[in-house]
């Protein structure tokens, strides 16, 4: 499982480990991640363009509904 709320975690810069584990996925804040062979410089330019695209696909905010039902 991950943090709790609140919870805090510390890691070394050197071999410090990338974990969406320590957000409060609990509480379902909509932490992803997406695995990519892109360098930096190749997907900067495009990371609006990618943010645009999921804010028009993906329902978020209180009360936010989209197609499928859960739960």
């Amino acid at each position: 499982y991950g943090f709790p709320i609140g919870g805090v975690g510390a890691m070394r810069l050197e071999d410090g480990v990338i974990t969406p584990g320590g957000i409060g996925f609990d509480i379902n804040c909509g932490v992803r991640l997406v695995k990519t062979n892109l360098e930096l410089a190749d997907a900067v330019p495009k990371i609006k363009s990618w943010i645009d695209r999921l804010y028009c696909d993906v329902p978020s905010g209180l009360g936010a509904r989209g197609p499928i039902q859960l739960g």
